[in-house]
């Protein structure tokens, strides 16, 4: 086991949907290079993964989006899928956490679908939170 992430706390942002793959296996990586993890959601609770278009396992939420400080936080996970993302770009708290992560130029990284995620959370945080001069994309 490798401590190269000892110290370095991470979020996996994610909630009903998510493809487990998506979550799980960098979840083991990160935890694996000594990082602390946490996974956060929109809702308290449990959220339910899939496997492809199959429901999957639950994973418990440890923290709710809306409570999440990005200032406690080295890193931030996007695992992928479509569902997955339409919920969590409705949510005005989950785009404010990702918008954080990147205005301080901390590390995000996101997969498969996360990745246009990412775009288009940030198209909206610009939308949401620039006024009304601002441009709508």
């Amino acid at each position: 086991m490798s401590d190269e992430l000892r110290g370095k706390r991470i979020a996996f942002l994610a909630t009903h949907g998510v493809e487990e793959a998506e979550l799980t296996e960098p979840w083991v990586a990160l935890a694996a290079a000594g990082a602390d993890l946490e996974l956060v959601s929109v809702e308290p609770g449990e959220i339910d993964a899939m496997n492809h278009r199959e429901r999957a396992d639950s994973f418990a939420v440890d923290t709710v989006v809306a409570n999440a400080d990005v200032q406690n936080y080295d890193g931030l996970v996007l695992p992928g899928a479509a569902a997955d993302a339409n919920r969590l770009r409705a949510d005005a708290a989950a785009v404010r956490f990702v918008k954080s992560f990147v205005e301080r130029a901390k590390p995000v990284a996101s997969m498969s679908s996360g990745q246009r995620d990412l775009h288009a959370f940030c198209a909206r945080a610009i939308a949401l939170f620039a006024g009304p001069a601002a441009p709508r994309v």
